[in-house]
């Protein structure tokens, strides 16, 4: 069976997903293939390395908050969110890559508005600058080149890639996200947005446009999926106050804890594939067992 993790992303509201990844990295839960958007991203390439308490500094350090989002930032980043004090690490996503699980983070292509599924060998050449731009969504923050592309969050033109997961084999999908999945009628709010790229980035324009209806084809496959046993989707029950952009902490822990007792759900849905998660990657390298000897055969039988 081949299990996959999406994680939505949502800025510091992240930190209930990170929550959920750190119950399942103690609980020694993996998958084959993993989906970063966004802040989603930064919470995999953690988990991948077995490092969620770095996740967890990050969503907790007050001081932090407050030099990643500033307004000073615009002066000296040209963004409000200063990306290189969240993704400085080239060698711990180098680690990641060489983990077991498949890592594809996505992004917005700003030129078209198609999404972009950003695997391994464009992550090794490309490194934290992909993850820079899948979490880049105006007027916080510029499109962010990717060579001599810019790209913008990948929430825009495909915030749950549970279609992907299923092109690339998946049988069991995990979905991590703040909120839970509701078909959006609110079609003017993305129709107000567009207009910051109407100008210079008409595909994202348009993707933003569009954006309501692929999230609501997405919502119906995700119901779908549901029904039929097949996908997990993991949401807090409780914002506790905690925006997207939030400078300060308060909430913070609480949306983490939530988080984590609600990654205790993960292992019953995977089965028994989650229970030898931990130990099944080293069957390759275990010794088979001598054959038996039909003597032996015999006084068995």
């Amino acid at each position: 069976m081949k299990t996959a993790i999406i994680d939505v992303g949502g800025g510091m509201q992240a930190a209930f997903a990170a929550g959920v990844l750190a119950c399942l990295q103690d609980e020694h839960i993996s998958f084959d293939l993993c989906y970063g958007v966004s802040a989603g991203a930064a919470n995999l390439v953690n988990f991948l390395t077995g490092d969620m308490e770095a996740s967890r500094s990050f969503y907790l350090d007050p001081e932090a908050r407050k030099k990643v989002f500033s307004f000073s930032n615009f002066i000296t980043k040209g963004s409000y969110v200063d990306f290189d004090r969240i993704y400085n690490d080239s060698e711990k996503l180098t680690k990641a890559l060489d983990a077991d699980s498949s890592l594809t983070v996505v992004a917005t292509n700003a030129f078209t508005g198609n999404p972009a599924y950003f695997t391994k060998r464009m992550l090794e050449k490309h490194g934290l600058e992909i993850l820079k731009a899948s979490s880049s969504l105006p007027p916080a923050c510029p499109p962010h080149l990717v060579g001599n592309i810019p790209y913008l969050d990948g929430g825009i033109a495909d915030l749950i890639p549970v279609k992907k997961a299923l092109e690339q084999g998946a049988d069991k999908i995990v979905v991590l996200s703040t909120y839970p999945m509701q078909e959006e009628a609110d079609l003017e709010k993305f129709y107000s947005a567009a207009l910051l790229f109407d100008w210079k980035y008409p595909g994202a324009a348009k993707a933003l446009r569009e954006n309501v209806i692929r999230y609501n084809e997405a919502v119906a496959l995700v119901r779908q999926l549901e029904a039929e046993g097949k996908l997990l989707s993991i949401y807090a029950d409780d914002d506790h106050g905690v925006q997207a952009l939030s400078r300060g902490t308060a909430g913070v822990q609480e949306l983490w804890d939530q988080g984590y007792e609600k990654g205790k759900l993960v292992r019953d849905f995977l089965g028994a594939d989650s229970r030898h998660s931990w130990w099944r990657r080293l069957l390759p390298f275990i010794p088979p067992k001598p054959p038996i000897s039909p003597i032996q055969n015999d006084q068995q039988s």
